[in-house]
């Protein structure tokens, strides 16, 4: 009941949160006013300075969160909050898999595999662009690529329809893979942050 506990952690290591969310299942879904302020209050937890929430999007399923580094201006890590709950926890997929500072592959399972995170990736944000529209050519009718933020080792690519935002994918800087991220639902909102 809006608990994480032991796991998977941010900032180079593994760590136990204990976090327990300020709302409980009252039947009524959390304002996307109500998720930012989770999120601001879970970075500032987590104790690094640099980090901070760039934006919150409403879904049907959930919220999305994706935090920056300031000093970089690049995509950190990503996270969700359920809507009911208000329980913050890591995007799966990418963010989990391919993200080489933050993410599993640097400081969980995996161990490190890929070295130190890069900032130049082998794909190009153009080229990432590219195979996430050949993948929406192919199963997506009619969405086109929008906005690529570029984390460590993979970008996330908005994917519009008739211009409005309906979702997004993935593309791993390494292979130009596609991860599409099924989880989300339906687009509602975006909230800017910083």
């Amino acid at each position: 009941m809006g608990q994480m506990g032991s796991g998977y952690g941010f900032g180079g290591m593994m760590r136990s949160y204990g976090y327990v969310a300020p709302y409980v299942n009252t039947g009524t879904p959390l304002t996307i006013t109500e998720a930012k302020t989770i999120a601001q209050n879970y970075v500032t937890s987590i104790g690094n300075p640099d980090l901070t929430v760039k934006q919150v999007e409403e879904y049907t399923n959930n919220f999305y969160v994706q935090i920056n580094e300031a000093n970089s201006g690049k995509g950190a890590f990503e996270l969700l909050i359920n809507k009911q709950t208000g329980s913050i926890y890591p995007e799966m997929g990418p963010n989990m898999m391919w993200n080489t500072k933050y993410g599993m592959i640097r400081s969980g399972i995996l161990g490190g595999i890929y070295g130190t995170p890069a900032t130049t990736l082998p794909v190009t944000a153009a080229q990432a662009t590219s195979d996430a529209q050949t993948y929406l050519n192919t199963y997506v009718t009619g969405a086109t690529s929008g906005d690529v933020t570029a984390f460590y080792g993979y970008y996330t690519i908005e994917i519009l329809n008739g211009g409005t935002t309906c979702g997004m994918l993935s593309v791993n800087g390494y292979t130009g893979q596609v991860w599409f991220h099924t989880w989300h639902g339906t687009f509602i909102a975006e909230l800017q942050v910083s």
